[in-house]
């Protein structure tokens, strides 16, 4: 009864959960790299150390693996485990051939589909052969079939990419009032889901061709969300049950840290209102970022990296600026939504009064 748009988003949410945890392990362990100097993992440089360079390349391992965990499980979610094999797979060309995120969405779901379609048509098999369909037949299906796929897309798929790549960087320079609404506005799309993470892959293949201007952006619009929550229920705490207001307490520390889900709770009861709020937040943050030029050259990690951001107090101004023009609006909504069901319920309330003791 669902939706299309329904149906393939649900898979794309489920498998963000999964790969969150290599991006932040990643994503600390390369930015803690940093702390002997911007380029003390490359052994040409003078700031080269052994330690840095061992911390660099287990973070990288660690992202490398990003787009192959989340195709494997959009395909599990779709498909159960048949799917796993061809969907991982798929990440790893995708990686391979450059088309990156876009291309393992591409992956994951064609792997989970086919393998649907591949597990229905041998239900009628004997049970003997249960154990050859399930470790021999079906993935060498799946891979076969998701390996010559990717073969032919990953190249314009890449194409694609890099197209969207390069015309962000290029508003850098253009218009960044425009960049730091589109990545406001992406990254609190779907606090951490594939909209943000299109952004954050992004602003991370720039960091590996030396911009660390675009990061700047992307990483004040992530840590925005979950400080508008932590704000607003700090500030406004007659608009939030109890229960929401110890979860605000949470979110600065999930803010602080660059982890956007933390939001998510509160835009899920009115995502119609929340969400925009968040966006233009999260894009206030950004277009100040951009436009005071700030250098954030880790992919995460939030205010522990302020020693290797260029501007770190004028970034964490850019990022207060943003997460308090939202906590006002959230904040003024919820007491006026507080206020309305107030006054709904009284003349309710006192009818039952006056009918219970009648």
């Amino acid at each position: 009864n669902e939706s299309l748009g329904r149906q393939m988003y649900k898979p794309l949410l489920s498998c963000v959960s999964n790969m969150l945890p290599f991006v932040v392990a990643g994503g600390i362990l390369i930015a803690v790299s940093f702390l002997w100097g911007i380029y003390s993992a490359d052994p040409n440089s003078a700031e080269y150390n052994a330690t840095a360079a061992m911390l660099m390349k287990i973070g990288q391992q660690a992202f490398s693996i990003m787009v192959p965990v989340f195709t494997a499980y959009i395909a599990f979610s779709i498909s159960g485990r048949p799917g796993m094999v061809a969907g991982f797979v798929g990440g790893l060309l995708a990686n391979a051939t450059g088309a990156g995120f876009l291309g393992g969405i591409i992956a994951g779901f064609a792997a989970g589909y086919l393998m649907l379609w591949v597990k229905n048509r041998l239900e009628g098999l004997p049970r003997q052969y249960e154990g050859l369909k399930s470790i021999f037949i079906m993935p060498l299906i799946g891979v076969l079939v998701i390996g010559v796929l990717m073969s032919l897309l990953g190249q314009p798929v890449a194409a694609i990419n890099n197209s969207m790549m390069n015309w962000l960087a290029s508003l850098q320079e253009a218009n960044p009032i425009l960049l730091g609404i589109v990545v406001g506005a992406m990254c609190s799309f779907d606090f951490g889901g594939p909209v943000n993470k299109a952004a954050y892959v992004t602003g991370t293949l720039l960091l590996g061709q030396g911009n660390f201007y675009f990061m700047a952006g992307v990483s004040a619009a992530c840590i925005t969300p979950p400080l508008v929550i932590a704000l607003a229920t700090t500030f406004f705490p007659k608009g939030f049950s109890e229960e929401e207001r110890a979860a605000g307490m949470v979110n600065y520390i999930l803010g602080c840290t660059h982890i956007t889900e933390g939001a998510i709770p509160f835009a899920a009861k009115d995502p119609l209102r929340v969400i925009p709020m968040m966006m233009i937040a999260s894009s206030i943050s950004a277009v100040l970022s951009y436009s005071l030029r700030i250098q954030v050259p880790a992919p995460h990690g939030g205010f522990l990296i302020l020693p290797l951001v260029s501007q770190p107090l004028a970034w964490v101004l850019c990022i207060l600026a943003g997460s308090a023009c939202g906590a006002v609006m959230l904040g003024l909504w919820r007491l006026w939504a507080v206020r309305k069901n107030s006054v709904n319920t009284t003349p309710v309330a006192k009818a039952g009064g006056q009918n219970a003791a009648l």
